[in-house]
């Protein structure tokens, strides 16, 4: 009687511990698939799998499947489910750049992962030893099939899956029916010699945030030290990203505010026999990425950090200048422009500037976000430091001169939020069209300030003077000759009809926590 109780006992502790694996494996699983783990979603699962995983006939058709769930469940941890952003930066279409978005996920999410065929192997193997066999059980069989009645299914994976790859099938239909010719025409020269041009467009930067239009804090000593040529007084043509670009990056209807994709400034320095390079830390699809990136894609070369939209995975700006040195350093006998598109003072900043050195802080919890702001653009000054270091030693090198050109796309607004004050793109101020441009020339030994009125509605003729270019269809346009526009299509008027009140950037130099 004894030994029958032992027995009894024993087969119990077995079942107990099959059940545990299985339920461990099953939260797992959903847990990678990203599924809402309620109790109800871990008990229909567990309970399809205490019965298919004690038979050697159905356990390798549940193995296989486990191995498919751990394949995806590293993403899932970290990202979420299958949305298309997470399944376009998985899918990326470089091997190289799938490898960098893999290297993100932490370690642990891997083996939670290894943990899912592990623990069902395990439970498989216990259940041949113990002789589990729980369909033979009538009550345990009925008691199963009526919890799994009442409940509901336990997971939505698939549907949301083929949802996400339909989004993403979808954006980038989008994206290749934007821009499918140009309008220049044949009469596009260059005249200009063998020379690299860079151009990089900031985001979310007022120039009265820097120092070097007059801010008190120093972030912007490296433009302050170099031969740029500055200008104050250049009007954004929008007040975010998509608005503003479509229209400084294209020959426009001016009148109507109207973009002209076919006649974009990538297309134009093609047409003239320019390489033309595109590298981007914007995101490369989704609403707020992709007419831009369709600008982008018509570069010879072409390099997104990130393949999704612009807020699924974060890289650093300066993740943008090992890709341009690279290029830069092959031989080449043409002119060359290479586009760098930065995240630089983009909501979040305080996310832009993590890894930074020494960022701003400050010792009143209402201007933290302020502080991280004024730090973004010390970042990107940092940023632009670099480039011109690596470009000026590339002309002792070689001889080649380079121009290097940068703007911010629009401003921001203040508002405020949780007791903070933030910048930011849910208000519009007048503070919003008002962006920073400088140029640096390699043969320019002194620097200048330039106090004049131009518009980013005719930024695209200013592009082209600047990278020499002549083309029927363009007007005469430089933006730096110091003289102010004197007619600007009506985007002076706008601007002055904005009724946010004035909107002036905060001082945060007293009360910092790190000195500069």
């Amino acid at each position: 009687m004894n030994s029958q109780i032992k027995e009894k006992v024993k087969l119990l502790v077995f079942f107990l511990l099959y059940v545990v694996l299985i339920v461990l494996a099953a939260r797992l699983a959903l847990k990678g698939l990203d599924e809402d783990v309620t109790k109800s979603s871990i008990t229909i699962l567990s309970i399809v799998l205490i019965f298919l995983c004690s038979s050697s006939k159905t356990f390798r058709f549940i193995f296989i499947c486990s191995f498919l769930v751990a394949f995806y469940a590293p993403v899932g941890f970290q990202y979420g489910g299958p949305t298309f952003q997470a399944v376009s930066s998985f899918l990326a279409t470089d091997i190289k750049e799938s490898l960098k978005f893999l290297l993100l996920i932490p370690i642990k999410n891997y083996l939670k992962a290894a943990a899912i065929p592990l623990s069902l192997f395990v439970a498989y193997k216990l259940a041949n030893y113990a002789q589990i066999r729980p369909w033979r059980n009538k009550t345990l069989t009925f008691l199963s099939f009526f919890i799994m009645l009442v409940l509901s299914k336990p997971t939505a994976f698939f549907s949301i899956l083929d949802n996400s790859l339909n989004e993403i099938n979808k954006q980038k239909e989008e994206l290749n029916k934007l821009i499918t010719h140009d309008s220049w025409g044949g009469d596009t020269v260059y005249k200009g010699v063998a020379k690299d041009y860079v151009l990089v467009i900031g985001e979310s930067v007022r120039r009265d945030y820097m120092h070097t239009y007059g801010y008190p804090l120093s972030n912007t000593p490296f433009i302050e030290s170099c031969p740029a040529v500055i200008v104050d007084g250049l009007s954004s043509a929008g007040s975010y990203t998509i608005d503003s670009l479509r229209l400084m990056l294209t020959l426009s209807d001016k009148r109507n505010r109207q973009p002209d994709f076919s006649r974009n400034i990538i297309d134009l320095a093609n047409k003239a026999g320019i390489e033309t390079f595109w590298f981007s830390n914007q995101g490369y699809i989704g609403s707020h990425d992709t007419p831009i990136s369709a600008i982008g894609n018509r570069s010879k070369h072409v390099v997104f950090l990130n393949k999704s939209s612009f807020d699924t995975v974060h890289y650093s700006d300066m993740s943008l200048l090992p890709v341009l040195i690279e290029n830069v350093q092959r031989p080449s006998h043409d002119a060359r422009l290479f586009v760098l598109h930065l995240m630089g003072s983009h909501p979040d900043a305080c996310e832009r500037i993590k890894g930074m050195k020494d960022p701003y802080q400050h010792n009143d919890g209402s201007k933290e976000y302020i502080a991280c702001y004024a730090s973004s653009i010390r970042y990107t000054d940092e940023f632009l430091g670099k480039i011109y270091a690596f470009m000026n030693d590339r002309k002792q090198l070689t001889g080649r001169p380079f121009s290097i050109l940068y703007f911010a796309d629009h401003g921001l607004a203040h508002i405020e939020k949780d007791g903070k004050v933030i910048l930011s793109n849910l208000a519009l101020s007048k503070r919003h069209f008002d962006v920073p441009l400088f140029k640096i020339d390699s043969e320019d030994t002194k620097p200048r300030f330039i106090h004049s009125k131009k518009s980013g509605l005719s930024f695209t003729e200013g592009l082209a003077h600047w990278l020499m270019i002549t083309n029927p269809q363009l007007s005469e346009y430089d933006l730096f000759d110091g003289h102010s526009d004197q007619f600007d299509y009506g985007l002076s008027d706008k601007i002055k009809a904005i009724k946010h009140p004035l909107d002036p950037a905060i001082d945060i130099s007293e009360g910092l926590i790190k000195s500069e």
